[in-house]
């Protein structure tokens, strides 16, 4: 279903039409407008074309930095799930073989 979400971006309203739920559309355009805000008080003789592509460089540059940390915590999970699997396979081992060796006699 296609949202039409009025949004403000430097004080001016624009409407996002999106499937993106509405709220999540509006805390998009927040996190933007603050970058751009940012943007315009370190550099206030910026242009808006200007502005908008800066705000769009370091969101990705965020986005860049968010997806490799993802893929080292990724890579160290399943580094440390493996070394628990060999663990539990390890143990499991040991306790097979130690069942195997009881007297079946005092087993009752």
């Amino acid at each position: 279903m296609i949202h039409a979400t009025e949004v403000e971006l430097l004080g001016e309203i624009y409407t996002i039409k999106s499937e993106t739920e509405p709220e999540r559309v509006k805390e998009i355009a927040t996190y933007l407008d603050t970058k751009m805000r940012e943007i315009s008080s370190a550099a206030p003789k910026a242009t808006l074309l200007k502005m908008v592509i800066l705000a769009a460089f370091y969101v990705t540059e965020e986005l860049f930095e968010t997806r490799t940390q993802l893929a080292e915590t990724i890579n160290i999970m399943e580094e440390k799930t493996a070394i628990i699997l060999k663990m539990l396979e390890d143990s499991s081992l040991r306790y097979s073989a130690s069942e195997d060796r009881r007297d079946p006699i005092s087993m009752t």
